[in-house]
């Protein structure tokens, strides 16, 4: 009765697998696709300790630890390329750490106190990740995209620990009403270390297509290189990592919440709260330092004091943040150095066929992403709007509908500015900008039936809408609208009003659960039905290079507006049996089997929405009437093009245990 423990493991035996096949073509244009298996081990260990000191004071101590060991993960087709063979696929191995310490005490009849601190140690990759050919140098295909040979990154992994802590004091005093006021500081730090290494050799060879078009071969001996090409077409490409450099950030917030009571119908929450964000790049240097206020307010009216009629408005305010990528821009963490060189002839897995000096650099350490942030810069926000009714008849029905409208605003965007003649960077300003928008409200209504103490049935439905010009909102998160200067790039072009990504018109999910003695034991049947509605999507196409002119070099383009195109609404049902019975005493055993999509529905959810690049005839100076027309980028569009455009298939997931 003082000292309570838990101890877990949990492993995936067999491995989990996915058939999958190589997505890129051999010299004649013809699809590769060697089948294989993308698979997946993972081990978890788990320890908590709470000890009950005494009536008034507790401490608790939780360590969670989680290694996975993937193999044959298909990098290219992620980042734009096809992968050819197992060995240009990849394997990467992660670890997961969590620690945990608090203390629960009560200092009085009236005061409670509560400390928490939390580290979390996440690395991704690490010894025996990266690309699976060994050795052997990554060549890339200029003209399909296909890589050979090897695949992606190296052994070194990418670290992000992240530690927080937070003490609070709680105080229950009376007067006028009773007040519940928790005041408390929440501190936050993330890091990033990362060198980021591009292959296993931090090397890429590009070719251009193949020498004999007709041969099947893509062996190296087939593969066309042009001498003296800094086109693109042929180079070597040679990625210097850097090692030990970190970012960091820092979150710091000061909150003060009273939950006032002040009689069986009224009740009302007022809340204040301040954070102070601050960034540093791997030099030291702060490149962002900013703080804002954040209230929280709430009035609830139980009509009769019996809980039966229950209406509720809630204004609250949440503030952004800066996203770990903004202080990564303008630091080396995972930024590696940059170095191409020109084909002599030769040998091409020797260095000595490749010029000494390369004939394009992009070295971090010297042409740093620096940030100009405005002195008065304000964090973005979300500002919502809640109002709620909920009724509960007392025997066993329970309803509720709510309204809520949120709004953005403050949001945060990358003005460029003028090119740097030092480093030859455009020099850029984060600045808010009142011309971008995000708009949301939704409608959402519960339902729940208990027809017995064996039989229950309910279901959620939320109608909702998402627009706006902007798909970002934290710092970092950064648009294409100010990037390109006096261009004279209309707003319905580059940065159009509509529908945004993560919009989705309804979502409904209905639920039964039904309970039935059997044997020594007890079976538990329960399911789940989904039914969502289709994402927006919108017709682009890639422009002509503006680099001419200074600017970023290409933009996207919406032909149509933004969000004017729907993919489908799916639907699927996830059902489980469960039983559990008693063995001895607190000791039971369980068994338990998932599956999901139960009908097995083959839904198409998602196709290609490419639209071509278009590389020439954009006027030096955009003018309002020039369109550029949209076009697939090939036959594919509208198409699926991979297993991942479809709902996942069946899955079956069983598992059986003890518990005490």
């Amino acid at each position: 009765d003082h000292l309570f423990f838990v101890v877990g493991y949990r492993t995936t035996s067999p491995m989990t697998s996915l058939a999958q096949s190589t997505t890129g073509v051999d010299g004649t244009g013809n699809a590769i696709g060697i089948p294989n298996y993308a698979t997946r081990a993972e081990e978890r260990k788990d320890i908590k300790l709470d000890w009950q000191i005494n009536t008034d004071n507790r401490v608790f101590w939780q360590y969670n630890k989680t290694e996975s060991k993937r193999r044959n993960i298909d990098y290219p087709t992620s980042f734009g390329y096809a992968s050819s063979t197992v060995e240009s696929l990849s394997a990467q191995n992660d670890t997961f750490s969590y620690v945990t310490f608090g203390y629960l005490g009560q200092i009085s009849s009236s005061l409670l106190l509560s400390a928490r601190f939390n580290q979390k140690k996440e690395t991704l990759g690490g010894p025996g990740s990266g690309g699976q050919g060994g050795t052997a140098i990554t060549w890339i295909d200029a003209q399909s995209g296909t890589l050979y040979d090897n695949g992606f990154f190296g052994e070194d992994g990418d670290s992000r620990p992240i530690r927080t802590a937070n003490v609070d004091a709680t105080w229950f005093v009376d007067g006028m009403g009773s007040h519940e006021i928790k005041a408390g500081i929440q501190l936050f730090e993330s890091k990033h270390n990362a060198a980021n290494s591009q292959t296993p050799t931090n090397q890429f060879i590009y070719f251009n297509g193949f020498v004999d078009p007709t041969n099947a071969s893509y062996a190296i001996a087939n593969r066309n290189l042009v001498v003296g090409d800094t086109s693109g077409l042929t180079y070597l490409d040679v990625w210097v990592p850097t090692f030990g450099a970190t970012t960091k950030n820092n979150i710091n917030g000061y909150y003060i919440n009273d939950k006032w009571k002040v009689n069986q119908n009224w009740a009302f929450n007022l809340g204040l709260r301040y954070d102070t964000y601050k960034s540093q790049n791997d030099l030291g240097a702060n490149n962002f330092n900013v703080s804002d206020w954040s209230p929280r307010l709430a009035a609830t009216w139980d009509i009769f004091g019996n809980n039966e009629w229950v209406t509720s408005y809630n204004y609250s305010v949440y503030v952004g943040q800066v996203i770990q990528g903004a202080t990564d821009g303008s630091s080396v963490v995972g930024n590696p150095s940059e170095y191409k060189y020109s084909y002599l002839g030769g040998n091409p897995l020797l260095r000595s066929s490749w010029s000494n000096t390369p004939y394009q650099v992009y070295d971090p350490n010297l042409y740093r992403q620096d940030f100009l942030t405005d002195p008065n810069l304000k964090m973005p926000r979300m500002v919502e709007h809640l109002a709620s009714v909920k009724h509960d008849d007392g025997k066993g029905t329970t309803w509720s509908l709510s309204f809520s409208k949120r709004t953005w605003d403050h949001l945060v965007d990358d003005f460029y500015g003028a090119m740097d003649v030092a480093t030859g960077q455009p020099v850029i300003s984060n600045l808010n900008d009142s011309k971008l928008k995000r708009d949301y409200w939704s409608v959402e209504g519960v339902y729940q039936h208990r027809v017995n103490p064996n039989f229950q049935y309910g279901f959620n439905v939320t109608v909702s809408e998402l627009k706006g010009n902007y798909e970002g909102g934290q710092v970092g998160t950064n648009g294409q609208i100010n990037n390109y200067g006096s261009t004279n790039i209309p707003m319905d072009r580059i940065a159009p009003y509509g529908f945004l990504a993560a919009d989705q018109p309804i979502q409904f999910i209905g639920n039964m659960t039904y309970t039935l003695p059997l044997g020594p034991g007890q079976m538990t049947l329960s399911g789940l039905q989904y039914y969502n509605g289709g994402a927006p999507y919108s017709l682009t196409v890639t422009s002509p290079s503006l680099a001419a002119g200074g600017y970023a070099t290409t933009f996207t383009n919406y032909v149509a507006g933004r969000g004017t195109q729907r993919f489908p609404d799916t639907y699927h049902t996830d059902v489980q049996v469960a039983y559990d019975f008693p063995i001895f005493r607190k000791l039971k055993a369980f068994a338990r089997l998932n599956i999901t999509n139960f009908f097995n529905h083959q839904l198409l959810a998602t196709w290609n929405t490419s639209g071509r690049t278009v590389t020439t005839g954009l006027p030096a100076s955009y003018p309002t009437n020039y369109v550029l027309p949209f076009t697939p980028a090939g036959s594919s569009f509208g198409k699926p093009t991979s297993a991942g455009n479809y709902l996942t298939a069946r899955t079956l997931n069983f598992a059986m245990g003890i518990r005490f």
